[in-house]
């Protein structure tokens, strides 16, 4: 675990990384969907759990960490689930669950695709803008 900042980018896209360990916030899930990188959502609080049930439940590519009675996540449910991404048995399942939405992202994130399309047009409408001042 890195407590501090790291490079994300290059942790998710490095050929070693089993899987990740997330809050379920927005920008760590799509770090890890457009690598391929299965997740152990923990999410804390708001949007972040609601990330997690489509993590898990719909997407299907993610171990959902469980709060006990007092509200804690044991460090041995933790473990149990980078275990099982690193040598389990459905560390191959969340690996090809995790294909589908990786294959659209790439897909969205190619030259003349919906994302690299909406992103230009946004750089032209603030250069447009800025010209105007």
């Amino acid at each position: 675990m890195v407590p501090s900042w790291a490079p994300q980018i290059q942790v998710f896209s490095h050929g070693s990384t089993g899987g990740f360990l997330t809050h379920c916030g927005w920008n760590s899930i799509l770090k890890s969907i457009v690598n391929g990188v299965p997740l152990i959502a923990w999410p804390l609080f708001a949007k972040q759990k609601m990330n997690a049930v489509l993590l898990k439940d719909g997407l299907k590519v993610a171990f959902r960490a469980n709060e006990n009675g007092d509200g804690l996540v044991k460090r041995e449910d933790i473990a149990k689930y980078a275990k099982e991404l690193i040598e389990g048995e459905e560390r191959q399942l969340l690996r090809t669950k995790m294909r589908r939405p990786k294959d659209a992202a790439t897909m969205a994130l190619s030259p003349d695709r919906s994302s690299t399309k909406s992103l230009a047009k946004v750089a032209q409408t603030w250069k447009k803008k800025n010209h105007e001042i």
